[in-house]
Parts: C-alpha cells; sequence; structure tokens
C-alpha cells in the first residue's frame, strides 16, 4: 500500500491561488514546505506546474521529483524530474 501526504495552504476564505499565483508570501511556509518535501516526490497539476517560479538552473521545485497529472495529448516530455501521467494511479 502506498502512503500519501498532503500539504495543503490556504487563507481564511478557503483560497489556494489567485491569478496563478499564491495570495499571500510568507517566508516561513515557504521554508517549511521546502525543508517537509525536498527529496520527495510532488504530485500537482498542470496549471500548479506551470505557475511555479523558475530557478536559475532552469527548474521548477528543484531536489524534487514533480508528477504532473494532465490530459493534455502528447503530454509534455518527461525527464529525469519531471514525470507527466493523465490519471492518478500512474502518477502514484
Amino acid at each position: 500500500m502506498t502512503t500519501v501526504g498532503m500539504i495543503v495552504a490556504c487563507d481564511l476564505t478557503g483560497l489556494i491561488g489567485y491569478d496563478g499565483k499564491l495570495p499571500w508570501h510568507n517566508k516561513t511556509d515557504l521554508q517549511r514546505f521546502k525543508e517537509i518535501t525536498m527529496g520527495g516526490t510532488l504530485i500537482m497539476g498542470r496549471k500548479t506546474y506551470e505557475s511555479l517560479p523558475i530557478d536559475l538552473n532552469g527548474q521548477r521545485l528543484a531536489g524534487r521529483t514533480k508528477h504532473i497529472m494532465s490530459m493534455a495529448y502528447p503530454p509534455p516530455n518527461n525527464t529525469d524530474d519531471t514525470k507527466w501521467f493523465r490519471d492518478w494511479d500512474r502518477a502514484l
């Protein structure tokens, strides 16, 4: 059986994002997210992935494997740390 953890952040009204960005900026929250997820695998949707900032090395969330859920066809190319999936079971 696969164990899956979940990290969710929202404001007091339940808002998780606005216009492709987080509705707040909290350095402590971002540092904690990095600590928890570094070296792990993250599953997210295409729009979330595309909204992430790109670092100086051209990567999003370096040090983590990204599994992107998307119905895009054909899917974008997989890389060593970014894999594209059309369904949840395969992403797991």
